[in-house]
């Protein structure tokens, strides 16, 4: 049986890990990352941040990733695209959580090894 995979041509999420500790326990944790201060004058979004960006993307999202969900991904590529950027992205049915890239491996594997492949073509 084949899924549906739904690819939409043209090019992760991250975020701040959250740190816990035990009630009473003493907390040895660093703080998280915070994004540094915009220049003067611009304003610190993804899209500026990737302005000078020269790499190729592919973005691959899974339907039942719930740590991050496809719509995070799609925001990545569409500030990607406000950029005029390469970027490719494709939607993989799952039912295995934010774990599917560990077990879902053979549609990936086709995608970035054909996504690979037209890179070398193109640049070398």
């Amino acid at each position: 049986m084949t899924a549906r995979i739904r690819c939409r041509p043209g090019s992760g999420p991250s975020g701040p890990a959250a740190a816990s500790t035990a009630a009473g326990a003493a907390s040895t944790a660093t703080p998280p990352r915070t994004r540094p201060e915009p220049s003067a004058g611009r304003a610190n979004t993804l899209a500026a941040t990737l302005e000078n960006v020269t790499a190729r993307f592919l973005v691959l999202s899974f339907t039942s990733d719930w740590l991050y969900p496809s719509y995070q991904s799609l925001e990545t590529v569409s500030a990607l695209r406000s950029r005029n950027k390469d970027v490719a992205y494709c939607e993989l049915p799952s039912n295995y959580g934010h774990d599917a890239f560990l077990v879902d491996v053979a549609e990936q594997t086709d995608l970035v090894r054909g996504y690979l492949a037209s890179t070398y073509k193109e640049h070398c």
